[in-house]
């Protein structure tokens, strides 16, 4: 930038750097020059955040190399489990905190099986149902007013549990994301969305059946959040349901949620926890799933712990009152175009105005990540 005989305004505003990120061996190389010749010259650090991580091993063990092609090709990883699938994968892993990373196709599988599935397929439950309500007609879904004590005091205690722990999730995952702690961040979310998957959708399934409005505005309200606070972590697939929840341009336009203090935690003394961990499936026949919304609480002495499958959709023992697919004009799911290639398990949901078009930007990454949830999806655990 020929600073400083040109571009010193520029340069003023922008040095020091915000943050900075580059392997651990820089420690002594890149960091330590520029600390050197920023304080020899204006007497002032040369960045003030930064990221050391660990060291990128190919699946020989080796570090990984261009030469030696020790690694997946990033390409084909792309277009097999979607861009998401390899961004996950690497933020969550160890290595963004100075420890050394095998890259293999097996930790991108996962990415996909216990974060980008469990998602998406709670976001299809949703619109599914919500689609037919009334008959066919959809039912219009709407945020909870959590500044309102009296609309809290009119939902289950489950509703108010599972918006105190959303509440919760943004809370950490902001201050995590501050503190560029992403593993940490990534673990919240994962360990978030099987709480709402696993347990609440299973535990509150009939509700939906039986097209209770306080269920589908309090996942509704859930998702919302969800994906405002995944949109840094998997910023497509989080714009992709974002748009079929709200219909709005993009998520990455939005503010990060800031959730009233009327929403907190409406059980301090952890009893919804300790049923939430406790509860198991009650005794059925072999080869039979039972939910939780049958179960009965555990008994210790017997060893009973739940161990359901992540991002695995609840079944249905009994259809919607309709079969009619159309969905209501507030939730928006995607074209079935679009939703067909993105969603591994069910049939999609016809658009909601029949002369809509799919975003083309939205349409390419469902395509691409497509098969790969297929895949992954189909392959053993």
């Amino acid at each position: 930038m020929h600073y400083p005989f040109e571009n010193t305004e520029w340069f003023d505003h922008h040095f020091p750097g915000d943050f900075i990120v580059e392997y651990i061996g820089q420690t002594r190389g890149w960091f330590y020059t520029l600390h050197v010749l920023a304080t020899a010259l204006f007497d002032r650090p040369a960045f003030l955040s930064c990221i050391s991580h660990g060291i990128v091993l190919g699946n020989d063990g080796r570090k990984a190399s261009k030469k030696l092609r020790n690694y997946p090709d990033p390409q084909e990883m792309f277009h097999t489990y979607g861009s998401d699938a390899v961004r996950w994968s690497l933020m969550a892993s160890p290595v963004l905190r100075g420890g050394n990373l095998v890259v293999a196709e097996e930790g991108i599988r996962e990415a996909v099986r216990h974060v980008l599935l469990p998602l998406w397929n709670t976001w299809y439950f949703f619109s599914l149902y919500a689609g037919t309500c009334n008959r066919g007609e959809g039912y219009l879904a709407s945020p909870v007013d959590m500044e309102d004590p009296e609309a809290l005091a009119g939902l289950e205690v489950v509703d108010r549990y599972v918006l105190a722990r959303t509440r919760d999730l943004a809370e950490a995952v902001g201050e995590l994301l501050d503190a560029y702690d992403l593993p940490a961040a990534s673990l919240e979310i994962r360990d978030h969305l099987d709480l709402l998957t696993n347990w609440y959708v299973r535990t509150t399934r009939d509700r939906f059946w039986e097209e209770d409005t306080r269920a589908f505005d309090t996942l509704y309200t859930a998702l919302r959040v969800l994906t405002r606070v995944m949109a840094p972590l998997a910023p497509l697939v989080a714009e992709e349901v974002w748009r079929g929840l709200t219909g709005e341009r993009s998520v990455h336009l939005t503010d990060w949620p800031d959730l009233p203090e009327t929403v907190a935690d409406p059980d301090p003394g952890g009893a919804m926890d300790g049923v939430r961990f406790r509860g198991v499936r009650d005794a059925r026949p072999p080869g039979r799933r039972a939910g939780c919304g049958s179960a009965t609480a555990a008994d210790p002495a017997r060893g009973d712990r739940p161990s359901p499958a992540a991002g695995e959709v609840p079944e249905r023992s009994s259809p919607p009152r309709s079969t009619s697919r159309r969905s209501c004009s507030s939730i928006r799911p995607a074209p079935a175009s679009r939703c067909a290639r993105s969603s591994p398990c069910c049939p999609a949901p016809s658009p909601a105005r029949s002369g809509s078009s799919p975003r083309s930007s939205s349409a390419r990454c469902a395509r691409a990540s497509g098969s790969a949830w297929r895949r992954a999806s189909a392959s053993p655990a």
